[in-house]
């Protein structure tokens, strides 16, 4: 792990949030999320949409919740009941 990283983990756990490695996120994802078996249509309009654009759209909504990190955002959404397990 690069330093810069290291030392942005250790100041995120010493804040009180937690740090977890994208692996683990798509774990949690998989094991808690409920399964909604996606259509043919579904998977076209998914293909339609770049990595750059996902990333650009997932950075805009973390600003506008003022949120570090998808984690921060996914904790967020449970706290205010916008997503419920």
């Amino acid at each position: 792990m690069p330093v810069d990283q290291l030392v942005h983990a250790i100041r995120t756990v010493a804040a009180g949030d937690s740090v977890l490695a994208p692996s683990v996120t798509r774990r949690l994802s998989a094991a808690y999320a409920p399964q909604t078996g996606r259509t043919p249509a579904d998977e076209e309009r998914l293909a339609r949409l770049s990595e750059a654009t996902v990333k650009t759209h997932v950075g805009r909504v973390l600003t506008k919740l003022g949120c570090r990190d998808r984690v921060q955002a996914v904790v967020f959404a449970y706290r205010t009941s916008f997503a419920t397990s």
